[in-house]
């Protein structure tokens, strides 16, 4: 049985605003790098220091993160392709282009 999260079953406020690709690419420039990047600054430091929780942890994160399992410092999931966001200006104009 799968498990994989899908964002579509995801609540708008329960995705984060961080790029999903970003948090991919920093956990491979160094470790606890993507850690900084979401706002989990304590696990950060002891993912950089201990390289990456001897590895085990890092390994998870990759795993969390290529599932779109993995959440920013407020509980958000990151996610491949986040919903674009519309700002109420531009929702009043589309209203008024189509009357």
């Amino acid at each position: 049985m799968n498990n994989h999260l899908s964002h579509k079953n995801i609540p708008d406020d329960m995705i984060s605003d961080k790029d999903w690709k970003t948090t991919l690419a920093l956990s491979f420039v160094f470790f606890g790098g993507h850690r900084f990047y979401v706002g989990k600054y304590v696990t950060g430091f002891i993912w950089t220091f201990c390289v990456g929780a001897f590895y085990i942890g890092w390994l998870q994160d990759i795993r969390k993160i290529i599932n779109e399992e993995f959440t920013d410092s407020k509980g958000r999931y990151i996610v491949k392709n986040r919903p674009k966001k519309v700002d109420n200006e531009t929702l009043r104009l589309l209203n008024k282009e189509r009357s």
